[in-house]
């Protein structure tokens, strides 16, 4: 801040952290989502944490190319709503 200060950077008064502008979030819930809709016991193998570590390595990748592409358009087309609504709420809560 000092250097942009001393630069005669204008710097807009924003949060530090927007989620509202982070689409990547929605995309782990929705992998999250789909991968306990799918495998909703993973998390009990019995042979212990490296046999779940090593499952979840098998299936992550698997469960992830199951996302269809019009889910990833349909995120990037929403991104200038979301930027108008945290323009309008000044940085503050959305519905995003």
């Amino acid at each position: 801040m000092d250097f942009l200060e001393k630069s005669n950077i204008p710097v807009d008064d924003w949060a530090l952290y927007s989620p509202n502008l982070n689409s990547i979030k929605h995309v782990w819930v929705e992998h999250k989502c789909r991968l306990h809709r799918k495998f909703p016991d993973i998390g009990n193998i019995k042979e212990g944490l490296d046999h779940v570590k090593g499952r979840l390595a098998e299936v992550l990748p698997k469960i992830w190319e199951e996302i269809p592409e019009a889910y990833f358009e349909n995120l990037w087309k929403s991104m200038p709503d979301w930027v108008a609504s945290v323009i309008d709420s000044k940085g503050w809560y959305t519905r995003y």
